[in-house]
């Protein structure tokens, strides 16, 4: 099953996945705890054509991803963890993951930045 006519996530700065990457890599108390576990089931939600063990490793792969890229790459992940999906599908699923992250958390104003470009200070 594929992603499309379901709503994709939004696109995020690169610096947004590298804050999402130091929320997972860190997160040893409430609220960062509750926050990874809701992105986990928003990601579990939207890929209900996998079986449960799937859904689980899927949020699993993600986090690994996040935090070491260079370490855990998406074929890997996916290979390992037994998904049947793809690359497209799960930098998908990672959005996902990411944005709802930074909603849990309260960082929806670093979210709503619509340009990457800095503004030249007049």
């Amino acid at each position: 099953m594929s992603w499309r006519g379901k709503e994709e996530p939004l696109s995020l700065r690169p610096g947004l996945l590298k804050v999402c990457a130091g929320v997972v890599e860190e997160a040893t108390e409430e609220p960062y705890l509750a926050a990874i576990e809701a992105a986990r089931q928003a990601v579990a939600l939207r890929n209900a054509d996998m079986t449960p063990r799937q859904r689980i490793s899927l949020g699993h792969a993600i986090e690994l991803n996040l935090v070491n890229r260079k370490r855990y790459p998406v074929e890997l992940l996916c290979y390992t963890h037994e998904l049947p999906i793809g690359k497209k599908r799960f930098y998908m699923a990672r959005r996902l993951f990411c944005q709802t992250l930074i909603d849990q958390l309260g960082l929806t104003d670093i979210h709503d930045l619509s340009s990457p470009l800095r503004r030249r200070l007049d």
